[in-house]
């Protein structure tokens, strides 16, 4: 294993801040907000590229549905002057089979597991340890893995920091999807997945085991999804709130009438 510093540069992709999105946004917007060629046409890029002919057909194909879409928003007195001569100047440059190579080939390396962000971690190893020792047999919720895999997995993968603690680089990356639809511009930003052990995905009591006086701030967001959902969709601001309210009682109730049918 290669040596883990004892300080990190923390670098991440450029795709833009985070913000809500409504669905309320123009094609306009999103093809100004693309990041790649392909992406700026609604296409997902290629991993094996088609003859020549049909990589053809589908670009041009592709820029056509894009114009119509901005025609039609230009019909409704939105201004799509930029974002016409973005796709115009797109469809001309990926029609040249090398950038169709390039825009290949990029996608080739991502599927390998490229990093956009490594984060330097401590945690207090020993407290780890001692905490499994009592509840190692535990499983993480949703899988098959215990505590103590999960511990073993995060102790093998890092480094001694003397007394009690260890460090690790965790690296990130971008799900497939997520990379598209950023890529397309449908989207600024989207979840991140570890590439390896990650304690900051564990159960709030094996994470507090391994951060015990460490002086971490837990800022886990309490019912994350209903809350953005709520956010994000008005209409459904009435029942999210109920659920918000009475989350306990109603997942109690659930699995009582679960337990009771099965």
């Amino acid at each position: 294993m290669s040596a883990i510093p004892d300080k990190l540069d923390i670098q991440q992709r450029q795709a833009g801040t985070v913000r809500w999105v409504k669905g309320t946004g123009t094609e306009a917007e999103r093809v100004m907000r693309s990041l790649t060629g392909y992406g700026c046409l609604d296409l997902v890029p290629p991993v094996q590229l088609e003859a020549v002919v049909e990589e053809e057909r589908k670009i041009r194909k592709a820029a056509v549905a894009v114009m119509q879409k901005l025609n039609a928003e230009r019909r409704a007195g939105i201004e799509v002057g930029t974002a016409q001569q973005r796709v115009a100047q797109v469809k001309v440059q990926l029609l040249q089979r090398r950038e169709q190579v390039k825009a290949a080939a990029a996608v080739r390396r991502r599927r390998k597991g490229q990093a956009h962000r490594e984060i330097l971690c401590r945690y207090n190893r020993a407290s780890l340890e001692a905490y499994v020792a009592s509840f190692g047999h535990l499983r993480i919720g949703g899988t098959r893995r215990t505590y103590t895999e999960e511990a073993n997995a995060l102790i093998n993968a890092s480094a001694d920091d003397g007394g009690g603690r260890s460090r690790i680089v965790i690296k990130y990356t971008y799900p497939e999807m997520g990379l598209a639809l950023m890529d397309a511009g449908y989207i600024t930003a989207c979840r991140e997945y570890a590439m390896g052990p990650d304690p900051f995905k564990w159960p709030s009591q094996l994470r507090d085991a391994a951060f015990a006086g460490i002086g971490a701030l837990v800022c886990d967001d309490s019912s994350a999804y209903p809350r953005a959902r709520s956010a994000m969709v008005p209409d459904a601001g009435g029942v999210t709130s109920v659920l918000l309210q009475h989350k306990e009682e109603i997942l109690a109730w659930k699995s009582y009438v679960w337990r009771y049918q099965n």
